[in-house]
C-alpha cells in the first residue's frame, strides 16, 4: 500500500468519526451543501480557474517546467503538426494531451503549443476547487440554523449511525477532488517523484474516476479537458 493510498485512508477515518460527531441531520446538510456548490462550481470553473490561473501565474510555471525540457532556440518556433507528433509519442506524452498539442502546434509556437493543454487543465481544476470550497462553506453556513432545530426531532442513536454514513460519502467526494489535483500536477514534466506515487496508489485512480463522474452527472460533459474526462492509464 503506497504512502498516498495511507494519507487517505487516514482521512476518511477523520471523517467517520466527524460524521458520528455532527450526526446524521448535519451530514445532510453537508451533502445537500457540497452537491449544491459542485453544481454552481461546474459551471463557474473556467471563468474562474483562468483569473485564479493568471493571478498565480500558473501559465508562466508550465512554461518555465516545459521550457526546461526543449532546447531554448525551439521556444518560439513553429513545428508542423505532423513532424511533433511522434515526437510527442517519443517523449511519452499521454495520448489526451498530444492531441491537442498537435492542433495548437498549427497556430502556436512550439513551447506555447505544449504548455497550453497543461495551463487549461492546470487552471480549470483550480477553479473548480476554489469555487467549491467557497460556495460548499457559504451553503453550510446558510444550513447550519435549520440543522440545530431539526436534531431535536432525530432520535440520538439514528443521529450518529446516519452521520458516520453520510460523514464516510461526504470525505469520499472530496477525496475524489484531491485525487483530481494531484494527477492534475503528476501529468506535468518534471514531477516524476509524484507520478511514481500516483502509478503505485490503488485508491487515487477510482477516486478521480469519482469525481470526473460526479461533474457529468451535473451535465457538465465538456466542462474539464479531455485528459481528465478520460485519466490517462497510471
Amino acid at each position: 500500500m503506497s504512502l498516498i493510498d495511507l494519507l487517505f485512508l487516514v482521512l476518511l477515518l477523520l471523517g467517520l468519526w466527524a460524521g458520528f460527531a455532527r450526526g446524521l441531520v448535519s451530514g445532510t446538510s453537508r451533502i445537500i451543501a457540497y452537491l449544491a456548490a459542485l453544481f454552481l462550481a461546474a459551471r463557474f470553473a473556467a471563468p474562474v480557474g483562468q483569473l485564479a490561473g493568471a493571478w498565480l501565474g500558473v501559465g508562466q510555471f508550465v512554461r518555465t517546467m516545459i521550457g526546461g525540457q526543449i532546447p531554448e532556440s525551439l521556444h518560439n518556433t513553429q513545428v508542423p503538426p505532423e513532424q511533433l507528433r511522434p515526437i510527442l509519442e517519443a517523449a511519452g506524452v499521454p495520448a489526451a494531451y498530444r492531441d491537442q498539442m498537435v492542433e495548437y502546434a498549427a497556430s502556436h509556437p512550439l513551447l506555447d503549443a505544449i504548455a497550453l493543454p497543461y495551463t487549461e487543465w492546470m487552471s480549470m481544476v483550480l477553479g473548480l476547487i476554489l469555487v467549491l470550497g467557497v460556495l460548499f462553506t457559504v451553503f453550510s453556513l446558510l444550513l447550519k440554523l435549520l440543522v440545530k432545530k431539526a436534531q431535536d426531532f432525530v432520535p440520538a442513536p439514528l443521529n450518529r449511525i446516519g452521520g458516520v454514513l453520510l460523514g464516510g460519502i461526504l470525505v469520499l467526494f472530496e477525496l475524489a477532488f484531491v485525487a483530481l489535483m494531484l494527477q492534475a500536477f503528476a501529468d506535468l514534466p518534471q514531477t516524476a517523484g509524484l507520478k511514481t506515487a500516483i502509478s503505485s496508489s490503488e485508491l487515487l485512480p477510482p477516486l478521480a474516476h469519482l469525481a470526473q463522474t460526479l461533474i457529468e452527472g451535473l451535465g457538465t460533459d465538456g466542462l474539464l479537458p479531455t485528459a481528465i474526462q478520460t485519466p490517462p492509464a497510471l
